[in-house]
């Protein structure tokens, strides 16, 4: 059980590491720049630190899929 959810979870932070890097290429392909070259200067800038934001958290959400973190196993009150 303990080795399916580490698989699983691993392959959860690769799916976030996928969905963030393929910002580039979606940003490319739906012609983000051109759009904001028409917003105001102040939408754009929001545009862009939005999605700044999105590919940070991504990245940031993968972190813990990825990391060993080792639980101290503590006593139930029936095993005491």
């Amino acid at each position: 059980m303990k080795d399916a959810l580490t698989i699983l979870l691993r392959v959860a932070g690769a799916g976030l590491i996928l969905l963030a890097g393929l910002h580039l290429p979606i940003g490319r392909h739906l012609k983000w720049r051109e759009d904001a070259a028409r917003l105001s200067p102040v939408n754009a800038s929001t545009f862009h630190v939005h999605t700044f934001f999105i590919c940070f958290v991504l990245v940031m959400m993968r972190l813990p899929c990825f990391s060993r973190v080792r639980r101290k196993e503590r006593p139930t009150p029936n095993q005491r």
